[in-house]
This record gives structure tokens, sequence and C-alpha cells, in this order.
């Protein structure tokens, strides 16, 4: 029973991590995009939700992934144990790594893109999202 509480524990707090990490950066993210208004910056406001959501899904698979190991094992013999054991939380860690990989250099392209637009100075855009409607400067 203290095994699971621990195990819940663990997984929340990694969870909670994620959260603050992915939602402030995409609330500082979201703070350049508005700030240099070019189609890039709006996209690249997205990042760090998308890598949020590969680490999530990273990590519930992985939990998913260790619960069915130590089910796995749980009618088996014990010369097995070991294998199937070993066999189970190689894919989960093999899979969380999958997941998180991509996750982390989203996160990290994230953060050199806000520090890069919020040190940068805003540029009008060639949309026509300029303060005279054509992005270009007033004629004299």
């Amino acid at each position: 029973m203290a095994e699971t509480i621990v195990g819940l524990t663990v997984l929340f707090g990694v969870v909670g991590v994620q959260l603050l990490i992915g939602l402030g950066l995409f609330v500082w993210a979201r703070f350049v995009a508005r700030r240099h208004r070019a189609p890039w910056w709006r996209h690249a406001r997205w990042l760090p939700l998308v890598a949020l959501a590969l680490m999530l899904v990273g990590v519930g698979l992985s939990a998913l992934l260790i619960v069915r190991a130590f089910s796995a094992v749980a009618g088996v013999d014990a010369a097995m144990k070991a294998t199937l054991l070993a066999q189970g939380i190689s894919e989960a860690t093999n899979t969380g790594a999958f997941f998180s990989l991509p996750a982390w250099v989203l996160y990290v392209v994230s953060l050199v893109s806000s520090v890069v637009g919020s040190l940068g100075r805003p540029r009008p855009s060639s949309e026509g999202g300029g303060p005279h409607g054509n992005g270009a400067a007033p004629s004299a």
C-alpha cells in the first residue's frame, strides 16, 4: 500500500512539474508572439504545449507499461520473473525516452525562441499588421 502511495506521489509530482514548465513557457511564448505579430512567432507559441502533450503521453505510457510489467510477472515461475520484469522495464523506459527526448528538444527551442523574442525589437509584420494597415511606414 505504501509503495502505491509513493508511486502516485512521484507520478503526480512529475506531471505537476511538467505542467508548470509547459504552461509557463506557453505564457511566455504567447507574450512574445503578441509582441512580434509575425507568423513564425504565432506558430512558435504552441511549441511548449506540444512538448507538454508529448511528455504527458510519455509519462502515462511509461507508468502503464511498468504496471503491466509487474502484473505480468505475478503468475510466472521464479526462473522467468527477472527476465520478464527486465524486458517490461526496458520497454517502459524506451517508451518514455521516445516521447521525452523530442519534448525536451521542443522545450529548449521554445525557451531559446522566447529569450530571442524577448530581447529582440518587434518588427512590423509583412501581413498588414502594422499601425498603418499595410505594414509599411507612413508616407510623408
